[in-house]
């Protein structure tokens, strides 16, 4: 790489006969590990294997919760001896049961899903043999390994320090038909009010897909929907941070304070 003045990585791809570089730089490459007698020990070299990391098309560009999943997946693997591939499924994929093109063209040795998938597509996905874990979700129909955070536990600590600091009237905002983790979270949200002698309040709970599906879209409609609202909790619980995030600038945008006036 010193001795071209290029990149570490541009030598790797040409090397390992990889993509990403021209012809002409893959020959002067070789050229120049020619004149260096460089060698590969390919008695000792350990060859990497390919984790195949499927995700939603609805995640694929979230740079808040799931970024960080993926960066961390991409550097656990790395350190054990894996090549982590991310590959989006578009919803047409998932009606039609098409696996993604580099099924076809790596060789895998086991699948990451993350995110939530159609029920008859993970089938598919297990019928293929291959070691599957899901990542942010289960699937109560399906014996699989999964990695999930303890959502209704974290939930019911947020709401009792709410409820700590004071607060009597708390809202809850998340789609629960949409995902188990909201499912999850709302229970802990429940019963953390129940064992305090609160009272869940329906009015203050914004719990069904509309107006949350057009969160990202349409932040308008939510506002909206706090508009005709006849009263106000003095705190909410979202469900996760995407939602938290665009709450608050619909809250500030009517004139709220957060947290002075709702936290």
């Amino acid at each position: 790489a010193d001795k071209l003045g290029i990149s570490k990585n541009a030598v790797s791809l040409a090397l390992n006969n990889k993509a990403g570089v021209s012809e002409e730089l893959r020959f002067r490459i070789f050229e120049a590990a020619n004149q260096l007698n460089y060698r590969t020990d390919t008695k000792t070299k350990k060859k990497r294997g390919n984790l195949l990391v499927l995700i939603p098309e609805n995640i694929r560009n979230d740079k808040i919760f799931y970024y960080e999943v993926f960066w961390s997946i991409e550097k656990r693997a790395k350190e054990n001896g894996y090549n982590a591939i991310i590959c989006g499924v578009t919803q047409e994929m998932e009606d039609q049961l098409i696996l993604p093109e580099l099924y076809h063209e790596i060789i895998f040795d086991g699948i990451l899903l993350v995110g939530v998938l159609h029920l008859n597509y993970v089938r598919k996905l297990v019928d293929l043999g291959i070691p599957l874990v899901t990542v942010d979700h289960y699937y109560d129909s399906l014996q699989l390994d999964a990695v999930v955070t303890a959502n209704a536990e974290e939930a019911y600590k947020i709401v009792t320090h709410l409820i700590d600091k004071g607060h009597r009237q708390i809202g809850f905002i998340g789609a629960i038909s949409r995902t188990k983790s909201f499912r999850e979270r709302w229970s802990g949200y429940q019963n953390a009010m129940s064992d305090a002698g609160l009272t869940v309040d329906m009015n203050h709970n914004i719990i069904n897909p509309s107006p949350l599906e057009a969160l990202n879209s349409n932040p308008a409609q939510l506002a909206d929907h706090l508009v005709a609202m006849t009263s106000m909790p003095t705190a909410w619980f979202c469900a996760d941070d995407r939602i938290a995030i665009s709450f608050i600038q619909i809250l500030i945008s009517k004139g709220y304070k957060v947290p002075e006036d709702i936290s």
